[in-house]
């Protein structure tokens, strides 16, 4: 298991990455007009393994910002995308 400190490090390597790739998104037309700055995130992963068996099993992570967020901003940041991805406007 990693130690505290590399996973602290961890985490400010990937809030620098997330801050960068939003960043990006600035030179889109509707976007360069109200830049936005990055105050919270969430990283979904999915990992899959075979178990002693032979099945195909799989994971899903939640990796909030700085390895911890209260649960409304995480909880919020999941249903906004969902509704994005599934056509609603959420609000």
């Amino acid at each position: 298991m990693a130690d505290s400190e590399e996973r602290k490090r961890a985490y400010e390597e990937l809030d620098a990455a997330v801050a960068k790739v939003a960043g990006l998104r600035d030179d889109d037309d509707d976007i360069a007009e109200f830049p936005e700055t990055v105050t919270d995130w969430v990283v979904i992963t999915g990992s899959q393994f075979f178990d002693d068996d032979g099945d195909r099993a799989g994971v899903v992570s939640v990796l909030p910002r700085h390895g911890s967020q209260p649960a409304f901003i995480t909880a919020g940041l999941l249903q906004q995308a969902l509704s994005h991805y599934s056509g609603n406007t959420g609000s």
